[in-house]
């Protein structure tokens, strides 16, 4: 009996060391990744705090893809120089449209030039619509170390500059990537509004805390276009802190994250 115990003994004993010297290395790795971030922060391009990061969310090509609510349309067919992306996203949505689209999924777009955003559904959404997208089938995403197995997006569609209150929305099957969204501004006094509220769950169903440690998350495009009242922006985020990029346009304006100037065009131009 006590050999039996005094090898359960040393053998916990050298997994416990082991993961000891493990964790050692990784902090010691971490250690010097914030150093680093701490003596660039000042540099452009950099994050003007050093903060770590526990939240692993790669590209995730392979999701398995579940679309509720909205509208599926058909693309648009490619006319040279542009793609089907750029004809089905820029397409002004009209009511006839809408009302031939359905709300059975068209076939996925594969656009492989397009790298990690290749596969997308072509969708129309109208204020007031409510669209859930739940992505499993997740293989490169956790948080501090424990599994990611799915991810929910929560979309309310809350205002249009489009006279019929429409949008034209591209959602991708990579969720790392989520959606394009696009309308004509025929009411100047509009904006168009979609809240996203996001999900995340573990393995076993519970819903991921991240108040727990530091995870990063980052917004697209909202640097591309300043004109006078037509500004993409990031607006009303709860739970979570701003942290701008050293030499980035993009500012804390009153609570209303987006470019105080216009970055779609060179200088003189």
């Amino acid at each position: 009996e006590y050999e039996t115990a005094k090898k359960k003994y040393d053998a916990d004993l050298a997994a416990y060391n082991q993961a000891q010297a493990q964790y050692l290395e990784a902090k010691k790795v971490y250690d010097a990744q914030i150093a680093q971030m701490e003596a660039d922060k000042n540099k452009p391009g950099h994050l003007s705090q050093a903060v770590g990061q526990a939240f692993v969310f790669n590209g995730e090509t392979n999701a398995t893809v579940k679309i509720t609510g909205g509208r599926f349309t058909q693309p648009k067919a490619a006319v040279a120089p542009s793609s089907v992306f750029q004809e089905t996203l820029l397409n002004h949505p009209t009511m006839d449209e809408y009302n031939r689209s359905t709300t059975v999924p068209t076939a996925m777009v594969t656009e492989p030039s397009r790298g990690d955003s290749s596969g997308w559904w072509s969708m129309m959404w109208k204020v007031g619509d409510h669209v859930r997208v739940e992505y499993t089938n997740l293989t490169n995403t956790s948080f501090a170390g424990r599994k990611i197995s799915k991810v929910v997006y929560n979309y309310d569609v809350l205002s249009s500059s489009n006279p019929d209150g429409l949008i034209n929305a591209v959602v991708y099957r990579n969720p790392t990537v989520t959606i394009d969204l696009s309308t004509d501004n025929t009411i100047k006094t509009k904006e168009v509004r979609v809240r996203l509220t996001p999900e995340y769950y573990y393995e076993d169903g519970t819903k991921v805390d991240f108040s727990k440690a530091s995870a990063l998350i980052t917004t697209g495009s909202t640097n591309y276009d300043y004109y006078a009242g037509q500004f993409e922006s990031v607006q009303n985020i709860k739970d979570m802190r701003f942290i701008p990029i050293t030499g980035s346009s993009i500012v804390n304006n009153n609570g209303i994250y987006a470019a105080t100037r216009n970055n779609s065009h060179k200088a003189g131009r």
